[in-house]
C-alpha cells in the first residue's frame, strides 16, 4: 500500500519572514543631514530600521531585534556577531531628540542597547546584551564550561587586558614606546597601580599578541567568539600601533577579521553607523562614506 505523501516527505522549515526595513543609503544620507546624534537639522524621521537577512545555518532563523542610538559605541558589537555569524536581525536605530520624545518612556528601563529576548522580553545593558546575542547566534560556546570562559576572557579584556581607545592614540604618537611586557600573569595587580595608564595598554597589547601567538585555532577560544569581535574592533583603527610595537599577530588577526564575509557584508551594505566627531557629530571614516558611490 503506498503511503500518503505527507506521511513521507519531510515537511520544509518555515523560513522567517524579514520586515520591510529602510533603505540604508537613504538612511546614511539622513543621518549626515542632521548633523549628529543631538540634531541640527531635525527634519525628516529620527528613527530607522536596518534589516539583515541570514545566510548559512542562519538563513531562516527568526530575526533579532537590536535598538540603539544612531552611532556605533555600545550597539556596535552586538551588530557585528550578528553580521559575523550571519544570524538575521533587524537594529532599530535613532537620534537623541526621537528616543527622548517616542521611546523612552515605552522601554521597561528606558535605557539602550536593547535586544528583544525570544520571549518578547526586553533586556538592556550592553554586556549583558551582547552575552545574550552571542548565544542566541553561536558566539559564546556550548555547554557551561565554554560559556564561562568566554565570560572569563571578556571580563579580561574589561580590566587587565582593556585597550582604551585614546590611550592606544596616545601610544602611536610617542616617539619613545614605554617598557612593554606582556605576561601579564607576572604582575601583580598591586604592582600595576604603579603603571602609567599608557603602560598599563601597552601591556594588554602585548598579552593578546601572545594569546593569540599560543592558540591554535586562531582565536582566544577554540572558536570565534564574541570576544575575538570585541578585540578584533578595538584594534581594527590602530593597525599603525600594532606593527611599531611589534605585534604580528595581532595584525594578522586583525586582517584576517578584515577578510571575513560578515565584515564584508556590513560594510558593503552600509548598515553601520558612522563614526563620531566630538559633540556628537557624524564623520566620514575609511567604512562610511556620505557619498553614495563610496
Amino acid at each position: 500500500m503506498k503511503r500518503p505523501a505527507s506521511a513521507t516527505s519531510t515537511p520544509k522549515t518555515k523560513k522567517a519572514k524579514l520586515p520591510q526595513g529602510d533603505d540604508p543609503s537613504e538612511v546614511r544620507a539622513s543621518l549626515f543631514k542632521s548633523g549628529g546624534l543631538f540634531p541640527t537639522v531635525d527634519e525628516g524621521p529620527g528613527k530607522f530600521v536596518l534589516v539583515a537577512p541570514g545566510y548559512g545555518k542562519f538563513k531562516s532563523a527568526k530575526p533579532l531585534e537590536l535598538y540603539y542610538f544612531a552611532i556605533r559605541a555600545l550597539g556596535q558589537l552586538p551588530q557585528l556577531c550578528c553580521e559575523f555569524a550571519g544570524h538575521p536581525y533587524t537594529y532599530t536605530v535613532m537620534n537623541s531628540n526621537y528616543f527622548s520624545s517616542h521611546m523612552k518612556e515605552t522601554f521597561e528601563f528606558g535605557r539602550m542597547p536593547m535586544v528583544r529576548t525570544a520571549d518578547n522580553k526586553e533586556l538592556v545593558q550592553s554586556s549583558a546584551v551582547l552575552r545574550y546575542v552571542a548565544q542566541r547566534v553561536g558566539m559564546a560556546g556550548k555547554g557551561e564550561s565554554n560559556v564561562a570562559r568566554c565570560d572569563m576572557w571578556y571580563e579580561m579584556f574589561k580590566s587587565e587586558g582593556k585597550l582604551d581607545n585614546d590611550q592606544l592614540k596616545k601610544l602611536q604618537e610617542a616617539e619613545v614606546l614605554p617598557e612593554l611586557d606582556g605576561n601579564l600573569k607576572s604582575i601583580s595587580r598591586r604592582d600595576t597601580m604603579e603603571l602609567s595608564e599608557l603602560q598599563k595598554t601597552g601591556n594588554a597589547l602585548k598579552f593578546w599578541d601572545a594569546t593569540i601567538d599560543k592558540s591554535k585555532s586562531g582565536f582566544i577560544m577554540p572558536f570565534c567568539s564574541y570576544v575575538d569581535v570585541a578585540l578584533f574592533w578595538s584594534l581594527r583603527a590602530h593597525k599603525a600601533l600594532l606593527e611599531k610595537c611589534g605585534c604580528a599577530k595581532l595584525l594578522d588577526y586583525v586582517t584576517k577579521f578584515e577578510g571575513m564575509p560578515g565584515f564584508k557584508r556590513m560594510v558593503e551594505s552600509k548598515r553601520i553607523m558612522p563614526d563620531m566627531a566630538p559633540g556628537y557629530t557624524y564623520q566620514e571614516d575609511d567604512l562610511v562614506k556620505l557619498s553614495p558611490a563610496a
